[in-house]
């Protein structure tokens, strides 16, 4: 008796461990919500940089798709771009994706995958295929060192050391002002004509840009033409943007909250060989009373060359103060407050204990050894040069029709002969 039970009990665990695998109660079939079916189809992709990639997947001959879509997943981009397919005269689903009208940032890493529906309706995804959009319009050569890996066209050995030495010393330059931690690998683009690096950048008209980083994939491009100030824009441009690399280490998605004058004043004064047209550009900008005020810096940069230069030279001036004046900690702080989500005016009062405006007088007064009170009376000259012109003219009439009075009176007291 107890064998039968036995038996009975085991029919019915196998018939449940059986149902269990097929994922379903028998009879059921596949709901429309359910996951598509992965198929391994061939994936095949080449492109043009900056004009086109063209994207292709070949379905085997069981399946017969009538309709597709191509998924992107761009590195850094949190939406997924789904785009129709079509089938070619090879039977084969395709997408010719056109990168000038629809922009993809240079050296990012594309995922993409085919997804297709059967005659029957069922869904079918092909496997995750990967791209790295690098520009291709020149021939790479690449040399790696620690965390860094450098790649070139122009130039020799030499040169591909000399920037692996400068990014090495830039990162110890870096970590002495902050205590920043690198990410596992740095991508260093150098280009040797200024034209090709911006229209890899997309940043076509803004000829005054050097260099560009796009921190959250750890890659700079530079622009480093093969002249006598090669050498300078190497420990200027390189630890610039290692810079703004690492600072994205250390705040991460509230990178894009930093105040401006504070993301572009740190990777200034990381500069190996700092700029020296900064020092005379802002002394001439006081002295013409052009100066801009910092808080009209925290979000964005004038975007003509001359303003941009005078941004440039006074957020890197005035980072500088604030680090004499408060230390590495001090800066860390501040970062730590905008990571904590204070904008770009309550982040230096609640780190600091000072607002911005004044703050910004301390460092003019430090810098230019202005007075506040004498500031204030030089701004007020020009008004009151003219209040006084507006003020002389009734009081010359005042005077002139007292005179005339007065002489008219000494003629009439004239003794009559």
């Amino acid at each position: 008796m107890h064998t039968l039970l036995h038996r009975v009990y085991l029919l019915f665990l196998l018939i449940a461990l059986a149902s269990l695998a097929a994922g379903a109660p028998p009879g059921r079939a596949q709901t429309s919500g359910a996951s598509p079916s992965q198929v391994a189809w061939p994936l095949h992709t080449e492109y043009q940089f900056g004009q086109y990639i063209l994207f292709q997947a070949a379905p085997g001959a069981e399946i017969a798709a009538q309709q597709a879509n191509l998924y992107l997943q761009v590195q850094g981009e949190r939406n997924t771009r789904v785009i129709p397919a079509v089938k070619n005269s090879a039977s084969a689903w395709e997408v010719n994706y056109d990168v000038h009208t629809h922009p993809i940032r240079a050296y990012s890493v594309i995922i993409y995958w085919f997804e297709a529906q059967s005659s029957d309706g069922q869904k079918i995804e092909t496997q995750r295929g990967s791209l790295a959009y690098i520009d291709n319009r020149f021939e790479w050569q690449s040399r790696a060192q620690g965390i860094f890996e450098v790649h070139w066209y122009e130039g020799d050995e030499a040169f591909a050391q000399l920037l692996l030495d400068t990014a090495q010393q830039g990162l110890e330059n870096a970590q002495q002002i902050l205590p920043l931690s690198p990410p596992d690998r740095v991508q260093i683009y150098a280009y040797a004509n200024g034209r090709h690096m911006r229209e890899a950048i997309q940043l076509a008209g803004e000829d005054w840009v050097a260099a560009h980083t796009s921190p959250d994939m750890a890659v700079m491009v530079l622009s480093l033409p093969p002249t006598p100030e090669q050498r300078l824009e190497i420990e200027r441009q390189i630890p610039h943007e290692l810079m703004h690399i690492l600072v994205y280490q250390r705040v991460t998605t509230a990178y894009t909250r930093l105040p401006m004058w504070l993301s572009e004043g740190l990777a200034s004064i990381a500069e190996l060989y700092p700029n020296p047209d900064y020092l005379a550009m802002i002394n001439s900008a006081q002295v013409k009373d052009t100066m801009l005020p910092m808080e009209s810096l925290c979000s964005a940069f004038p975007r003509d060359a001359s303003g941009a230069y005078l941004a440039y030279a006074q957020a890197t001036s005035f980072t500088r103060f604030l680090y004499r004046t408060y230390g590495s900690q001090g800066l860390d702080n501040l970062l730590q407050a905008y990571q904590d989500g204070l904008g770009c005016t309550r982040g230096v009062e609640v780190t600091f204990g000072s607002t911005l405006a004044q703050i910004e007088r301390d460092w003019l007064k430090d810098a230019f050894g202005e007075n506040p009170v004498s500031g204030a009376v030089s701004n007020l000259t020009p008004w009151l040069v003219l209040s006084g012109a507006v003020l002389l003219v009734p009081l010359v009439v005042i005077l002139l029709n007292a005179a005339g009075a007065l002489r008219r009176g000494q003629k009439e007291n004239q003794p009559k002969e």
